[in-house]
């Protein structure tokens, strides 16, 4: 089982633990791996446009954290970047209830 948890507030994710299909080849834990992926290159491209002050990215098999501090006036454009993966992480969760189980705080 994956559990996600989103901290909206405080601009994190945490992903924890694998679908338990054959590794390599389990779509599911494909789609959170590259939805996750997504979310830390965006948030990667928007610390080099200076819009986020701090960006911390823990990224292992079955074990993954990304926690942000927007600048001022950026909060928005942040919490939209999380918003959309966390869109697509709910979706899969809604499809495979029984391999994703996601928590919004």
């Amino acid at each position: 089982m994956i559990e996600i948890v989103y901290h909206k507030r405080i601009h994190t994710l945490e992903v924890k633990g694998h679908a338990g299909g054959k590794r390599g080849t389990d779509v599911v834990c494909a789609g959170v791996s590259a939805l996750v992926g997504t979310l830390a290159q965006a948030l990667s491209l928007l610390k080099e446009q200076r819009a986020v002050s701090h960006l911390d990215v823990q990224m292992e098999p079955g074990n993954a954290k990304i926690n942000c501090k927007p600048r001022s006036r950026m909060d928005a454009v942040v919490g939209v970047t999380f918003d959309t993966i966390c869109i697509g992480l709910d979706r899969l969760a809604e499809q495979y209830p029984k391999k994703i189980q996601m928590e919004i705080r």
